[in-house]
């Protein structure tokens, strides 16, 4: 497991380029799964955790967490499964042990896709983007401070998380 640190300066987790369009991500530039980034202090209001990545061809799922720590069993106060074998994609919260109850919405991309998945904290829910368009609205069911780490795992191919303060 690799965990790459915060550049203060930058508010980045990666710093190499993005590939165009379609085009596959240089070598060097793939992440691997499963992959973990720390948010230091959590994902503040105003702030975007920006996940760039593209979808296995053969792939059937892949999962976007913001967690509460990287060991078995933490707090993960936003978990996005993207289901291809469903055609859906499900939110929810692990707290204490429990998965909470699922939001379901249809899903934005095709196996294969590239995709820009963004996640902004506001005042007292998460504003999520797929491709820069907005998808779903979920309510904090945990503050959104406790989310110190974005882990993916599955079928997916990372090129970057970052973070920002504009969507």
């Amino acid at each position: 497991m690799r965990v790459e640190e915060i550049n203060e300066s930058e508010s980045q987790y990666s710093t190499s380029p993005q590939p165009i369009g379609d085009a596959p991500p240089p070598a060097e530039d793939v992440k691997h799964i499963p992959h973990r980034s720390f948010l230091e202090g959590g994902l503040l209001k105003g702030q975007t955790a920006i996940i760039k990545a593209i979808s296995t061809i053969d792939g059937q799922r892949f999962s976007v967490n913001l967690q509460s720590g990287e060991h078995e069993g933490c707090e993960i106060p936003l978990h996005i499964s993207v289901r291809f074998d469903e055609n859906k994609v499900v939110f929810n919260t692990f707290n204490h042990g429990e998965w909470g109850k699922e939001e379901r919405e249809f899903l934005p991309i095709r196996k294969g896709d590239n995709f820009d998945l963004r996640i902004k904290a506001e005042d007292n829910y998460y504003q999520i983007f797929f491709n820069r368009e907005k998808f779903h609205r979920y309510e904090f069911r945990l503050p959104a401070n406790q989310a110190t780490v974005v882990s993916l795992e599955g079928d997916v191919v990372v090129h970057s998380v970052t973070t920002s303060f504009y969507a």
